[in-house]
């Protein structure tokens, strides 16, 4: 079919990505009727976000049920590659039946057009391609079967779906994302399938601003469920029996009590399936990660974690302008300054600072147990891990220093010793030879990493410990058992893709502070130590 010659006014419309979709694209709602394309909020955002200058082209969606995420990526790229010359988009979905949705969706806006006269001329049409050959342009629909997925091509619309539910996300993604041009356009969305994989990265990389590993600037869209205004169930009468969770997500995002009558019933609902209502429907881009998966901890520890995150008071030391230093600031988060009289211990977890794990230096207030302040980064080597420990340390009242000794650590240890001279370094304490000090730092090894767990285990879920710093919950969030053989004894690692390094450095500070105890001064100001741990 050809394409009658549009008047002015409807030629305006139709080159305006925003209007074009209300003004000419229907859509089947969830009652299978056929209805004007109206915007819901998270839909209208989305459309605006992406038309502004200089915005992101790759676009990481983390996205509850039936919010129209899917939807409105359809309806913009149908309407640019049936407007727009030389233009390939490309579908990956996680299926055959999903992929065979896609095409029908984008048949129902080529008929939307059709109707009206605008539609473009219809080359081939099958399960794999819908061509517009006077157009010179194609939408193409693959399901994830493989790193050989959109490499005969130049992508410039591509649409990755459900990727957390892909066979073989990393091969797919791999070879796709790689026919994409700079100026191409990426949208990766996806419902939460479980911590660990590509997906979590990406979402991890677009939420935290910086480059995932597979490549690109990514932006995070994450609209949770209570942007959609369906989601509302029964009257706004009173609810006299909430949860903590409950009346924290009432005050803090004005819900109403009809928002949390149907999480009640849909949450019901999910208990039949074994599927978590935090994975289907996402509160915040972290717990629903951890929903359903492995984590020693319960959602409810996960949600108060997460209620503690708060964003720092400044990053990098104040004061401090050497050079030598600044290049450091943007990993050194603080929430609190050092308060007169108050004690700290700062553990630290080291990294060789080759971009694979990092390096985790902690500071934690004896008394109350909150993480006041935190260095976490994957490219700082032994050396700058000496200078910054113990600029931090002098900053906290000459904290008492908990650096880890394996491996690459013990440089880290000497050097705090013998080079900075740091005063107040943790040595190996062993009750049985109570007149015998050990070397400096802390070791990891068989008989104390139960001890690193054991302190985990206690202080987190009892909320003993207080938490600011949303990569220390990441992290913590992370964690699974794990046995390398049947009869081997369990062991607290982060799944695979992800890091535990700040997580192993708290429980070490939660260890060192009972085996070591601050000055006999400042005793009076100390909580009673629930249970001494020994070697």
């Amino acid at each position: 079919m050809t394409a009658q010659t549009p008047d002015q006014g409807l030629m305006e419309v139709l080159l305006d990505p925003i209007r074009r979709i209300e003004a000419l694209f229907t859509i089947p709602d969830k009652h299978n009727r056929v209805v004007a394309f109206k915007y819901w909020k998270n839909q209208r955002d989305y459309m605006e976000r992406v038309a502004r200058t200089g915005a992101s082209k790759r676009r990481a969606h983390l996205k509850a049920r039936q919010v129209g995420e899917s939807s409105i990526i359809v309806a913009r790229n149908a309407g640019k590659v049936m407007t727009t010359p030389n233009t390939t988009a490309l579908v990956i979905a996680q299926d055959g039946p999903t992929k065979a949705l896609f095409r029908f969706h984008y048949h129902h806006h080529l008929k939307d057009l059709q109707r009206q006269g605008l539609a473009p001329e219809v080359g081939e049409d099958n399960k794999d391609m819908l061509e517009f050959p006077t157009l010179g342009s194609r939408v193409l629909f693959e399901t994830a079967e493989g790193e050989g997925v959109g490499r005969a091509w130049t992508i410039n619309l591509l649409h990755c779906t459900e990727v957390a539910h892909w066979k073989h996300p990393v091969e797919t993604l791999t070879g796709a994302l790689q026919s994409v041009p700079e100026d191409g356009e990426i949208d990766i969305e996806s419902t939460p399938n479980g911590a660990g994989g590509v997906f979590h990265n990406i979402i991890k990389a677009a939420g935290a601003k910086r480059t995932a590993q597979l490549g690109g600037r990514w932006e995070l869209f994450f609209y949770p469920w209570w942007d959609t205004d369906e989601y509302i169930a029964g009257d706004d009468s009173p609810l006299y029996d909430l949860t903590t969770h409950e009346a924290w997500l009432m005050a803090e995002y004005n819900l109403t009590f009809a928002h949390i009558r149907w999480r009640r019933d849909k949450a019901e609902e999910l208990s039949f399936t074994g599927k978590p209502f935090e994975q289907e429907y996402p509160e915040d881009p972290i717990t629903c990660f951890a929903a359903g998966s492995r984590s020693p901890f319960k959602m409810a520890t996960i949600q108060r974690l997460m209620r503690d995150v708060r964003p720092p008071l400044f990053k990098g030391l104040p004061a401090d302008d050497r050079d030598s230093f600044r290049k450091y600031a943007q990993h050194l988060w603080i929430w609190k300054e050092p308060q007169i009289g108050r004690d700290y211990i700062v553990p630290i977890d080291i990294s060789e600072g080759f971009g694979d794990d990092f390096t985790a230096v902690v500071v934690l207030d004896y008394r109350t147990l909150e993480v006041v302040a935190a260095y976490y980064d994957n490219e700082t080597n032994t050396v700058e891990t000496a200078e910054i420990a113990d600029r931090i340390g002098h900053f906290y009242n000459d904290a008492l220093l908990v650096p880890e000794s394996n491996n690459m650590g013990y440089a880290v240890c000497k050097d705090l010793e013998n080079k900075y001279l740091y005063p107040n370094l943790y040595y190996t304490i062993d009750p049985r030879r109570p007149e015998y000090v050990g070397d400096v730092g802390w070791r990891t090894d068989k008989r104390t990493r139960p001890m690193v767990q054991s302190a985990l285990m206690e202080h987190i879920p009892s909320g003993n410990v207080i938490i600011y710093d949303e990569r220390g919950v990441q992290d913590l969030i992370s964690l699974v058992w794990k046995k390398e053989t049947e009869d081997a004894r369990p062991r607290l690692e982060a799944m695979p893709g992800e890091h535990d390094d700040y997580a192993m450095a708290l429980g070490i500070g939660l260890v060192a502070r009972e085996l070591q105890p601050p000055p006999a001064q400042n005793a009076q100001t100390q909580p009673t130590v629930l249970r001494r741990r020994t070697l």
